[in-house]
């Protein structure tokens, strides 16, 4: 049976750092990088819960700026799974040498929930790991479902997108259909 996610905004990384007293609205588009430092950046209880050795994701106590860890990505994107235009863009680009210790299936799993893979869920989204492939050490999941939103009625759109995670886990990507 194919993993079905449903998401929901209680548990994504916005609902996680505003309960800790954050006030963001949104992920933004590109996070800076830099090191989490432990006593001035608070952790997202997100990391542990799928293996990562450290955090990827902090903001700091006082100005309460989200910050990607520089010891782990180059680069880390919120990517917009709605926007039917973008066919093929990257999410997260991670430092020479370094070997994420965990299952490409957790990465996409990671994505939807951190709100990295945007799909406006906020009132609601569920999507269908309909297939995948692994193939010379990269991996390939196809995504389809919907997700629900109001403008002035209740709106419901499809979704359909794959995630890949590149070679020895080097980069994470997401391309449209």
């Amino acid at each position: 049976m194919n993993p079905i996610y449903e998401l929901s905004g209680t548990t994504s990384l916005i609902r996680q750092a505003q309960a800790q007293g954050l006030d963001i609205a949104e992920v933004p588009t590109n996070l800076p990088i830099g090191p989490i430092q432990e006593g001035i950046h608070k952790t997202l209880a997100l990391t542990p819960t799928f293996g990562l050795e450290r955090p990827l994701i902090g903001y700091h106590s006082e100005s309460g700026v989200l910050l990607a860890d520089a010891r782990i990505v180059q680069s880390l994107n919120r990517v917009d799974a709605t926007d039917r235009a973008q066919r093929h863009i990257d999410i997260a680009h991670f430092q020479p040498g370094v070997r994420a210790q965990i299952d490409p299936r957790l990465w996409v799993e990671f994505l939807l929930r951190t709100e990295l893979i945007t799909t406006y869920w906020h009132i609601g989204a569920t999507l269908e790991r309909v297939g995948e492939d692994m193939n010379g050490g990269s991996y390939r999941a196809h995504l389809v479902g919907t997700h629900t939103y109001f403008t002035q009625e209740r709106n419901e759109e499809s979704l359909d997108f794959y995630v890949l995670v590149e070679g020895a886990i080097t980069r994470l990507s997401l391309e449209g259909t």
